[in-house]
């Protein structure tokens, strides 16, 4: 409002003189504090939309942090287990290379037992599993058949049973 609008409402109301003039000084009065506290709640509007801004700003830049920490935390578990993964690998590896050794051993062994016979094994290998004998229920014939049958199924048994 304006100077000259307050001046005419005063009139209009009867004022004249001094109270004319006071009801123009308390209006002026009255609209500069109502402007002041207009501008003071729009400053206080800005100031909180640049704190919110801040505050979204700084949550973003919070959560960018927390999400590297968390890849970073993913690769390094990735390599982890990726290394994990290769000690097992060579790990199995030299076990099967250890297995692939004591079987060229004992095919080297065998290839020599054929040649020179099979006195290097041992009697416990050679033998044939027979249920023991008991002298009550069992009858001696039945025995030696089934010795005999079993011994022909071990070849080197037999070899050696001819070279006597």
């Amino acid at each position: 409002m304006d100077y000259d609008r307050w001046v005419a409402m005063g009139e209009r109301l009867g004022f004249s003189g001094s109270e004319l003039s006071d009801y123009v000084d308390r209006k002026e009065k009255e609209y500069t504090e109502r402007e002041e506290r207009m501008l003071r709640r729009e400053d206080e509007r800005h100031r909180r939309d640049e704190e919110r801004r801040h505050h979204e700003d700084e949550q973003r830049r919070f959560e960018a942090q927390e999400a590297e920490k968390k890849r970073l935390f993913e690769l390094e578990q990735a390599e982890k287990k990726r290394l994990f993964e290769i000690e097992r690998l060579r790990e199995e590896r030299a076990l099967k290379e250890q297995e692939l050794e004591m079987l060229k051993i004992k095919a080297d062994a065998g290839a020599l037992g054929a040649d020179k016979g099979a006195e290097h094994l041992s009697s416990k290998s050679l033998r044939p599993r027979l249920p023991k004998f008991e002298e009550s229920k069992d009858d001696m014939d039945q025995r030696a058949t089934a010795f005999d049958r079993g011994s022909a199924s071990v070849p080197a048994y037999t070899k050696r049973k001819a070279s006597f």
